[in-house]
């Protein structure tokens, strides 16, 4: 059995620290920080083996809850960097074989497909689903509640400590007011949320190894073998 690992301890202090904040305006109750900035946030909690998923929810899926229309991305952005939301985006991933389709219906729209790998899929509190209309192929994001959808998620861990989920969603019908971007401008929010996730595991990845690099030089220095120091 694996034993269980709360990914959200430090989440409210994250909030209280103001780190939260980082990716966000001032507008948008953040410190406007720049990409350098979020890398030195992502490269810290990295060395110190933060297992919370700042990249995952503040920096990806925050990217897109502050790209949707100004009216309810400003609740939702609130919600996330007061640590009360943490939203999670699944799909969207180009290149992949997994799929997520949608189409209009009357009482709004029709998801089905599914999503492997997705990281903190169960531990969040909110989805941002991407998936294209079956028929047009159009773009289209949906901001829901995680608990609202029906869907399997059978859930594990990754090589690095973080939880992950298969995401596989039948048949369910989302009231058309989840409709958080389409078109061009879903397409324009994802494009953006895909480059800053490229620069957030590079940032993080340095931060593993600088943190290696530190315990390997301290234990070179008092390491003895063959009565000398290595």
């Amino acid at each position: 059995n694996q034993p269980s690992v709360d990914y959200r301890q430090y989440w409210p202090t994250l909030a209280e620290l103001g780190v939260l904040g980082v990716p966000f305006t001032e507008e948008q109750g953040g410190i406007s920080g720049c990409g350098i900035d979020i890398a030195d946030a992502v490269r810290v909690l990295a060395k110190g083996i933060v297992l919370e998923p700042y990249i995952e929810s503040a920096v990806i899926a925050g990217s897109l809850l502050a790209a949707g229309d100004p009216a309810r991305s400003e609740a939702a952005v609130a919600a996330l960097i007061g640590g009360e939301d943490v939203a999670i985006l699944v799909g969207g991933r180009g290149g992949l074989p997994d799929v997520l389709s949608s189409s209009k219906t009357s009482d709004g729209y029709r998801l089905d497909g599914h999503v492997r790998v997705v990281p903190y899929a169960q531990e969040a509190d909110s989805w941002l689903i991407a998936t294209t209309d079956k028929n047009a192929g159009t773009p289209r994001i949906f901001h829901v509640p995680r608990e609202t959808v029906s869907a399997d998620t059978p859930r594990y861990r990754l090589m690095d400590g973080r939880s992950a989920a298969d995401v596989v969603i039948s048949g369910v019908t989302l009231p058309a007011n989840t409709l958080w971007l389409e078109g061009d401008a879903a397409a324009a929010a994802l494009d953006r949320a895909s480059s800053l996730a490229v620069s957030g595991y590079c940032a993080s990845a340095v931060g593993a190894m600088q943190n290696l690099l530190e315990i390997t030089n301290e234990y070179l220095k008092t390491r003895v073998q063959f009565g000398v120091v290595i």
